[in-house]
């Protein structure tokens, strides 16, 4: 069957950033137990799908070391909507496009957000939408920040990702993120991580009711990763960009994730553009953004 899209489909992949990220324990199939907020930002990838001109998936991208095969999320959700649909992709063509713009292993969930895009543009460009509870649950198979992309806005996050409670957001902030030049893989930072060697948790509790009023200071002394640490030793220019974010008036500055980008919150627009002004004529991978409700 052709779809006959004149037009591409187009869709925003927002990023994401850890308010908070906590590490209860290890369960017995090896996943670490977290309790984390999440926060969906401005930076974006975009999504694009199109008529093919072969049959089955063909991915492509504006960055060169991207995988264009099943090692993508995207193309691996574009399966897994297909199957679910009963559509035969051998007897289709489609075109995906993934345009990046969000840092890859950087900690801002990129790969989770263009799979999670990916679903809701195929929707569109199937016509067959699918109830987002049911879409969170077959993204759940691919990776543990897909549901939370798929839902987006202000999120607790437990279990280890996939059981997500929607939070209020009074006042959308500016942030400035930076991400070193090197990378840490999550895998490698869970292994170096000891549960035991923690020294300052986040309080999720005060964070929740600091984002509901709107009380920064509050939320500042809230907020926290246990992660930081770990790959902060592999990777010591995340300090050095911490410190730097905080000297040019940010009122907190954290790790995202499992890192290594670190992001820097700011009470005004102006504050968060002068900082940002000053920050990408030191790191080449500076980014500007505001969080998305």
């Amino acid at each position: 069957m052709e779809w006959n899209v004149l037009e591409p489909i187009r869709q925003k992949a927002y990023a994401k950033i850890n308010l908070s990220l906590d590490i209860l324990g290890k369960r017995p199939d090896g996943y670490h137990e977290v309790s984390m907020v999440m926060q969906q930002i401005s930076l974006h990838d975009l999504i694009e799908i199109h008529n093919g001109d072969k049959p089955g998936i063909t991915l492509t991208s504006n960055k060169s070391k991207l995988p264009l095969n099943r090692n993508n999320l995207v193309y691996r959700a574009a399966e897994l909507l297909a199957e679910y649909h009963g559509i035969n992709l051998m007897k289709e063509s489609l075109r995906i496009h993934v345009e990046k713009q969000i840092p890859v292993a950087a900690g801002l969930a990129g790969g989770s957000a263009d799979a999670a895009a990916t679903f809701w543009a195929l929707g569109r460009y199937w016509k067959k939408q699918v109830p987002l509870r049911r879409l969170m649950e077959l993204g759940e198979g691919l990776g543990a920040d897909i549901p939370y992309c798929l839902m987006g806005g202000t999120a607790l996050a437990e279990g280890i990702g996939e059981q997500l409670t929607s939070l209020k957001l009074k006042s959308p902030l500016w942030l400035v993120l930076v991400k070193p030049l090197y990378s840490a893989s999550t895998a490698d930072v869970y292994r170096a991580f000891r549960i035991e060697e923690i020294s300052e948790r986040p309080d999720n509790q005060k964070l929740i009711h600091a984002l509901e009023k709107g009380n920064l200071a509050m939320m500042s002394e809230s907020m926290g990763n246990v992660l930081q640490p770990v790959t902060t030793a592999m990777i010591p220019e995340i300090e050095q960009i911490r410190k730097k974010l905080i000297e040019f008036n940010a009122f907190a500055a954290m790790m995202s994730g499992s890192g290594p980008t670190v992001f820097g919150l700011y009470k005004t627009r102006q504050r968060a553009e002068a900082a940002y002004e000053k920050l990408k004529r030191i790191y080449r991978d500076t980014h500007l953004a505001y969080m998305v409700r």
